[in-house]
């Protein structure tokens, strides 16, 4: 796997948790307001604009990770930046098991990008 590092935004005791578990090299940043996409106020769509419109963060990879399955939101996600959109179930047994497949996948199928932008 890549190492890389993640914005934990929700779940932050499940990711680390997983992160442990799966011994996944990865840094690991805390965010302590939640960007869920229809939080008051800044919500998940001003974060995702935000990152998007700094060019430093051109090549960032950004997964949505969301209980709606509205296709709005989806749309909206895709057209704004998102590289990936996971809809979660509302009640899943094993939220470590998704994770890990995240994680498999992000980490350790998809080649990122080196560049990083130039501030």
């Amino acid at each position: 796997m890549n190492t890389a590092s993640i914005l934990g935004v929700e779940d932050f005791d499940t990711l680390q948790e997983a992160i442990a578990r799966w011994k996944v090299p990865v840094e690991v940043h805390r965010c302590t307001s939640l960007l869920d996409l229809t939080t008051p106020g800044l919500d998940g769509r001003d974060a995702l604009r935000e990152v998007r419109s700094d060019r430093r963060f051109a090549s960032l990879p950004i997964i949505v990770l969301s209980t709606s399955a509205s296709p709005r939101d989806v749309g909206y996600c895709y057209a704004t930046g998102a590289n990936a959109y996971h809809t979660k179930p509302i009640s899943y047994v094993d939220p470590l098991e998704m994770l890990r497949e995240l994680f498999a996948y992000w980490l350790g199928r998809v080649r990122l990008s080196a560049a990083r932008g130039s501030p």
